[in-house]
Parts: structure tokens; C-alpha cells; sequence
């Protein structure tokens, strides 16, 4: 969370000292608009046991998402962990550049220097926590892929059948082109053009299906739009591929097409 105006929580912010409290950039705006909220005086009502605490702010911060990620930033302010102690229980964050594993060994040996019966309960990289609150999001693209992996196999079945119908309907006419000079990459290419033109109007249907639909489907995606043109890139190439796989097969047969057996009723 980057510091944007003012100053940190330093060592001499202890007991004794003056009460200070840094904001969220969205309170300060709330607060005192465009105007420095630095130096400002805040009222805390009822803030502990019943009584009002009055904090002076020294710093801004950026906004942050602390309950809901997929939400709006919450108004926040920060408040020094020696000023104001909150029980039962609190959660340190902890940035380091040892492995997790080891960081945590660190921290857990020096609180219990400060207090040997102190309970230290889940401790967790924070990617961990991300990920749980993000369980439902995971969910539904882990869904989303099983299902559009359905639909590719589908869609590279249907091209396969199709293809293979439509090459066999047409033995004898293949035949008589081949007879007649055609090369096999010319008949290649008349069977794959069937196979790109049908492709390339599903591809335009349902981008035209994803446009209307974008609004529900955008509750349930996190950090991606359901319109968003490399998404959308992607999928219609991996169709294409899809489908370029499946037409090999009935594309090779029409090729190496024999026009004499073609040609015999």
C-alpha cells in the first residue's frame, strides 16, 4: 500500500506520545475533498471503551481492498499497533525475502521472547489468503474451462463428421476434377474453404452472443472483462486450431482422392 502524502508510523509513535493516525486516500478525500488532510484533527467516537479518542493525521495512503476484492476500496485508517492495541487477537503481515516457512519460524520465536504463552495460530503466505477469498472466482473459471474444453472437443467432432460426410458425398465429383487436372492442394483448399467459411461465421455469432451476455457473465470473473478483445483473440484461435485438427483427416482423404476408384459405381 503505497504511502502517498505525509509520513509512516515511526518508533516515537508510542503511548506516551501524540496520537496519530494515518487515512486512506478515499476517507481523506471524503473528509477534507482536494484540501492536504495533513496536521488535520480526526474524533474517534466511542472508540475505546466507550470513550472518544482524538488522532491527528500525519500521513495518506493508497486505497486498499481489505473485506471484499472484487468490491469497491473501503474508506480506511490506520492507527499505530503501540497506540492502540486491539484484543482479543490481531494479524501481523509480514514482507520479507526468506521463503515463508522460514520468515515464520522468525516471527513466532521472537513473540514468544515477548510472551512464552502467547497462542500463534495461522500463520500463512499471504497468496493463501488471496486465494480463499477468491475460492469462488477459482471455482467458476475452473468450470468455465471443463466446459469450453467440452465444446472445443464438440465443435472439432462436428468438423470431423461434417467434413467426412461431405468428402464422401462428394467422391465422384473430386474424382472428376482430379481426372481433370486438378491438383491435389487445389482440392485441399476447396474442401478447407468450406471448413474456414463455417468456422469464421460461428466465430461472428458468438461474438455477437458474448456482447449481451457480457454483463452477466462479468459477475464472475476477476481482473478480466467478458469482452476483452485478447480474450476473446484466444478463444477464436484456439477454435480455429480446434478445428483445423479435426479437418486433417476428410482434407488428406479428398487429396489423396484416387479419381479411378472415385469414378467406378
Amino acid at each position: 500500500i503505497p504511502l502517498l502524502e505525509g509520513r509512516p508510523f515511526v518508533s516515537s509513535d508510542t503511548l506516551g506520545a501524540e496520537t496519530v493516525a494515518v487515512l486512506g486516500a478515499g476517507l481523506a478525500e471524503r473528509l477534507f475533498g482536494t484540501e492536504s488532510s495533513l496536521g488535520r484533527a480526526i474524533s474517534l467516537i466511542g472508540f475505546v471503551d466507550g470513550e472518544d479518542v482524538r488522532v491527528r493525521v500525519v500521513g495518506v495512503s493508497g486505497n486498499a481492498r481489505l473485506e471484499d476484492l472484487l468490491g469497491p476500496p473501503e474508506l480506511v485508517l490506520y492507527l499505530p499497533f503501540v497506540q492502540h492495541y486491539s484484543a482479543p487477537g490481531n494479524a501481523l503481515v509480514v514482507a520479507t525475502t526468506e521463503r515463508p516457512s522460514v520468515a515464520a519460524r522468525m516471527v513466532e520465536e521472537e513473540l514468544r521472547r515477548v510472551d512464552p504463552g502467547l497462542a500463534v495460530v495461522n500463520v500463512l503466505p499471504y497468496a493463501d489468503v488471496i486465494d480463499g477469498f477468491l475460492y469462488e472466482q477459482r471455482m467458476n473459471a475452473e468450470l468455465f474451462v471443463a466446459v469450453a474444453g467440452l465444446g472445443a472437443f464438440l465443435a472439432a467432432a462436428g468438423v470431423f463428421a461434417i467434413l467426412s460426410v461431405m468428402v464422401g458425398q462428394r467422391r465422384r465429383e473430386l474424382g472428376v476434377r482430379a481426372a481433370l487436372g486438378a491438383t491435389g492442394g487445389r482440392i485441399g483448399r476447396l474442401v478447407a474453404r468450406r471448413v474456414l467459411a463455417a468456422c469464421l461465421l460461428g466465430l461472428a455469432v458468438g461474438v455477437a452472443v458474448t456482447i449481451p451476455i457480457g454483463r452477466w457473465v462479468a459477475n464472475v470473473l476477476y481482473g478480466v472483462e467478458p469482452w476483452d478483445p485478447v480474450s476473446l483473440g484466444i478463444a477464436a484461435v484456439i477454435l480455429l486450431v480446434a478445428a483445423g485438427v479435426a479437418a486433417v483427416p476428410p482434407v488428406l482423404r479428398a487429396v489423396l482422392l484416387d479419381p479411378v476408384e472415385s469414378l467406378r459405381p
